[in-house]
């Protein structure tokens, strides 16, 4: 993993900057190499809006050789994924914006921090995985067609998470009783509406993650948490039956 802070040229997007709001990168444009998708941005985004702090999304240009009207800084970070590509994160601020500037370079600062490899642990699977695409995987929605069924979620392997979430409408009572199940057997559970509501403080030294959904969450929302999680770094995503694995108070890996 690398991290850097340069100076940047403007474009279309810096350019229209106002003081406060920092920039997300959606890809990271390199001059003479390839340009580096930036998956995780989102939940760069939902950090710095939870902070409430004003944000654009675009594509930032590294270039320190051509500095346009508005130069800014920028803080980006490449890190590996597990088809042996590499995903960026990315942020920038006015070069006068001095309280952009710090809010951009802590929030990346957090979500570094939560960067690496990890496993998540999934009802049901198929590989995505081409040449250099990101490794992630789509799951299909675990049903659960009532509240006593919650009560039994499959959890066939003895392998377990150290943090489950449960991706859906955070308020629904499904995804509510999903979360009191996991946190009754001692894991920390979440509720999200998608991965603009995961935190960094959940996934720092978090290994293994278990995700699952409310009975009503489309697929493609499952989907975009494995995509941001999967901009993280190696991202190994494992079937766990029809159900996930939580940790039993006091068990230890």
């Amino acid at each position: 993993m690398t991290a850097t802070v340069a100076t940047i040229r403007a474009g279309k997007r810096t350019d229209r900057l106002t003081t406060g709001t920092v920039l997300i990168a959606d890809e990271l444009v390199c001059p003479g190499r390839d340009t580096i998708p930036c998956p995780a941005s989102v939940l760069l985004e939902g950090e710095l809006r939870r902070r409430g702090v004003p944000t654009a999304r675009g594509a930032l240009h590294l270039d320190t050789a051509e500095l346009g009207s508005r130069p800014a800084v920028a803080f980006t970070a490449v890190l590996p994924t597990a088809c042996g590509g590499q995903a960026g994160l990315g942020v920038a601020a006015g070069l006068h914006d001095r309280s952009g500037r710090l809010a951009a370079g802590i929030a990346l600062a957090d979500w570094l921090s939560a960067a690496q490899s990890r496993t998540v642990l999934l009802a049901r699977r198929r590989p995505r995985c081409a040449g250099n695409e990101r490794a992630f995987e789509i799951v299909e929605r675990v049903l659960v067609r009532s509240a006593a069924d919650i009560e039994h979620v499959d959890m066939p392997d003895p392998r377990d998470s150290d943090l489950v979430l449960v991706a859906g409408l955070a308020n629904s009572a499904h995804s509510r009783r999903l979360v009191e199940t996991a946190r009754r057997r001692g894991t920390p559970a979440y509720p999200i509406n998608g991965p603009e509501d995961i935190r960094p403080s959940w996934l720092s030294g978090v290994d293994t993650v278990g995700l699952t959904a409310g009975a009503a969450t489309p697929g493609a929302q499952v989907d975009e948490v494995l995509e941001a999680l999967g901009g993280l770094g190696p991202l190994q995503v494992t079937s766990r039956g029809t159900g996930f694995a939580v940790r039993s108070k006091g068990r230890r890996p």
